[in-house]
């Protein structure tokens, strides 16, 4: 009998994971709801993110860093679900500056090549991603003498460090002039084979119709034409 509800489970397990490569989602939100101890965030939220650029706009408190913590685990909803595919690996751009001020910007890399444990090549790595990203004339300055639009690319930079499948955004463009803000939007639209969720309350100008533009309303997620 035991051997009998092993196999059993054995082939469940197994008919799931068929299923999953079968799937070109990268995450899943099935009826998610989620809400504070004031107010109600999200109802009955059914979504799936594949790969691409999806850009999630709103006001203020309507919900959209909540969906971000969701999907990377801080917060869980109240009731639904969140799948995310075995072996995705996520990374985070949180809204507030996650970089030391008063040390120069190669500092900043070699503390997270430390952190992460990359030893060999590192600083061919590092100079590779700050050419990428226009800041390789910048390692030898110290963080609090970049822009704003210098800091951000610094800090996408810094993630690209690890591999990831999805990046998730928390007002990458804020406080950023047009040109800083289209150039990093620019930088994403090119990590074709990722997932990457913006969440922005700016107005975001662009006519590329590979980014689909999300507005969180009436506790919902629906997919919208740019305006």
């Amino acid at each position: 009998m035991e051997n009998l509800e092993f196999t059993q489970k054995m082939v469940t397990k197994i008919v799931s994971s068929i299923e999953r490569i079968g799937m070109d989602y990268m995450i899943e939100l099935t009826d998610v709801c989620y809400e504070t101890e004031n107010q109600g965030i999200f109802a009955h939220v059914n979504y799936q993110f594949k790969k691409g650029m999806y850009i999630v706009q709103g006001e203020s408190g309507i919900g959209k860093t909540t969906l971000l913590n969701m999907i990377y685990g801080y917060k869980k909803p109240l009731s639904g679900s969140i799948h995310v595919q075995e072996g995705i690996k996520m990374r985070y751009l949180f809204q507030e500056d996650m970089i030391f001020q008063d040390l120069t910007l190669l500092e900043n890399f070699i503390i997270k090549c430390n952190a992460i444990g990359i030893v060999e090549n590192r600083m061919e790595k590092i100079q590779t991603l700050c050419m990428q990203y226009g800041i390789k004339d910048k390692l030898n300055c110290r963080v609090s003498t970049l822009s704003g639009g210098e800091k951000k690319r610094a800090q996408i930079a810094m993630l690209g460090l690890e591999e990831f499948d999805v990046l998730l955004l928390d007002e990458p463009i804020a406080n950023l002039d047009k040109k800083n803000s289209n150039s990093i939007i620019q930088l994403l639209l090119g990590m074709t084979e990722k997932t990457i969720i913006i969440v922005s309350h700016q107005k975001i100008e662009l006519a590329d119709k590979r980014a689909k533009w999300i507005r969180i309303k009436d506790k919902k997620l629906y997919e919208v034409e740019n305006s």
